[in-house]
C-alpha cells in the first residue's frame, strides 16, 4: 500500500508538472552531428516567445523520457499556467472553404463526367478515404518519386482535382509544412507524387477541427500572434508568425470582431508548421 501511494503521488506530481509545459509538440528527425554522432528523432515543444514551458527548462519534465529539465527559465509568464477563469464569450465557428470552392465544384463535375472510363482501384493496400482530392495552392509540385529532392513531373493549380492512387508507407517531414504522407496522384493522364499538406479532401464531417482540410494562404506582416483563443485578451500567445509564412486556414468565426488598430474582421483557426491556433483576419493575405 505504501508503494502504491508513493506511485500515485509521483504520477500526480508528473501530471501537474507536465500541465505547465507547451501542449504543442513537434517532431525532430534523426540526424548526425558534425563529429559523426547519431542522434535519434525526438519530440520537443513548439517554439514560442518563452522557454518556461519547454521540456528542457528547470521545473518541467519531458513526458516522453521522464527526464527533468536543466535550463534556467527566462522569467516570463507561463502561457499554460492554470489561472482564475475569465468569463468567455460563446464563439461559433464554421469550416473555411476559401476562394477555391467554385473551382472545386466545377472540377468535380468535369472529373465525374470521365469517371466511367477510369479504373477505380489502388496500386497497394494504402488506401485513402476518397478517390479524388483537390490542390490547395497554385503551381503545386508533383514529383517523379516521393522525395523533396526528386525532379518535378508536372504542376497542379488551386482547386484542381487529382485522383489518389497510393500513399507512402511512412510520413516525411518538410520544413514549413511539417509531417505528412506523400501521395501518388493522377491528373490529366499524368502521374506523380505530391506532399500531403498541399492537397486535401473536404473532410468537414469530422467534429475534430484539427483534422479538417483548409486552404493555404500567407501571413502579411511580421510578428503576428498565434493565439489559443479568438480574443486578444483571453487568447494567450502560442508563438509569433513571420511575414510570408504559408499557413493553412481550417475554420473561421461566424461573425466579425473589432480589434483596435486592425479594424473589423473574422478570426481564423489556422495551422502553421503543424501548430494550430487563432489569427485575426486582417493579418492574413488572401
Amino acid at each position: 500500500m505504501k508503494y502504491l501511494n508513493t506511485l500515485l503521488f509521483l504520477l500526480a506530481f508528473i501530471a501537474l508538472v507536465i500541465a505547465q509545459t507547451n501542449p504543442n509538440h513537434v517532431w525532430v528527425n534523426s540526424y548526425y552531428r558534425k563529429n559523426g554522432t547519431y542522434v535519434r528523432g525526438y519530440y520537443k515543444t513548439a517554439p514560442n516567445h518563452t522557454n518556461v514551458d519547454n521540456f528542457s527548462t528547470k521545473g518541467n519534465i519531458n513526458p516522453y523520457t521522464l527526464e527533468p529539465g536543466w535550463i534556467r527559465p527566462d522569467g516570463q509568464d507561463n502561457p499554460w499556467d492554470n489561472e482564475d477563469e475569465v468569463e468567455r464569450e460563446n464563439i461559433n465557428i464554421e469550416p473555411y472553404y476559401g476562394s477555391s470552392t467554385y473551382n472545386y465544384k466545377r472540377n468535380t463535375n468535369e472529373v465525374n463526367s470521365k469517371k466511367s472510363i477510369e479504373v477505380n482501384s489502388y496500386t497497394s493496400s494504402n488506401k485513402t478515404n476518397s478517390d479524388f482530392w483537390y490542390s490547395k495552392g497554385d503551381q503545386v509540385n508533383v514529383r517523379f518519386t516521393p522525395d523533396i529532392n526528386s525532379k518535378i513531373a508536372y504542376r497542379i493549380n488551386k482547386g484542381d482535382l487529382v485522383k489518389i492512387l497510393n500513399k507512402s508507407e511512412t510520413q516525411d517531414y518538410i520544413y514549413g509544412y511539417g509531417n505528412d504522407y506523400w501521395y501518388e496522384v493522377s491528373y490529366n493522364n499524368l502521374t506523380g507524387w505530391v506532399f500531403g499538406k498541399l492537397i486535401g479532401e473536404r473532410n468537414y464531417n469530422s467534429t475534430d477541427i484539427e483534422k479538417w482540410n483548409g486552404d493555404l494562404v500567407m501571413i502579411n506582416t511580421n510578428s503576428v500572434n498565434l493565439r489559443t483563443e479568438p480574443d486578444t485578451k483571453v487568447g494567450k500567445i502560442i508563438l509569433k508568425l513571420e511575414k510570408y509564412l504559408e499557413i493553412e486556414i481550417l475554420a473561421k468565426t461566424t461573425q466579425t470582431y473589432n480589434v483596435s488598430g486592425y479594424g473589423t474582421n473574422y478570426w481564423y483557426y489556422i495551422k502553421a508548421n503543424n501548430i494550430t491556433g487563432w489569427v485575426f483576419g486582417s493579418l492574413i493575405d488572401f
